[in-house]
């Protein structure tokens, strides 16, 4: 219980500090750490290991309020997604900046490879096809695959889609 107003809590927080000023940019440099703790905290909390890898490219991104409070809450959705339906030892979360592409890995080892493996069930909700919807509000697209014990959630996008820098900065 004391998790889940925790939770809510930092999803308030969240709401209200992006939402207080509405053309706001923020630098991805500075939600990278807010993130990382956010998610670390609750991974460790299950007994999981997150790995956190990003390209220092990639925190010069301008992203627009509504999108660093949409982009967080995927990378949230996806954690969330991995405890509820598999059993994860450790996701592994990477952040690329490659030419015009931003691309975000999100992998977790806990997808049973043989049908009769324990595998945590839940009921099915709504967080893959919410981050799917996210990112295409965002002007990108998420991608799902399953192999080897593994699931991936794979989102890609354009960088002039994303990066609220104005033209000449």
């Amino acid at each position: 219980m004391r998790r889940l107003a925790q939770e809510a809590l930092d999803s308030l927080r969240d709401v209200i500090y992006f939402t207080m000023e509405g053309g706001a940019v923020i630098s991805l440099g500075d939600l990278l750490g807010r993130w990382r703790a956010q998610l670390k905290q609750r991974l460790e909390q299950a007994g999981v290991q997150l790995v956190w890898s990003w390209d220092e490219s990639c925190e010069n991104l301008l992203l627009k309020a509504r999108d660093a409070l949409s982009l967080g809450r995927i990378l949230y959705e996806g954690a969330s997604n991995a405890l509820r339906h598999s059993c994860p030892r450790r996701i592994a979360i990477e952040g690329r900046c490659c030419e015009d592409v931003f691309c975000i890995t999100m992998v977790n080892d806990g997808v049973p490879d043989q049908p009769g493996e324990k595998r945590r069930s839940g009921p099915g909700g709504h967080g893959l096809h919410n981050i799917g919807e996210r990112a295409r509000e965002m002007g990108g697209r998420a991608e799902f695959s399953s192999q080897g014990g593994r699931f991936e959630v794979r989102l890609t996008f354009p960088v002039g889609a994303i990066d609220a820098r104005e033209p000449g900065d």
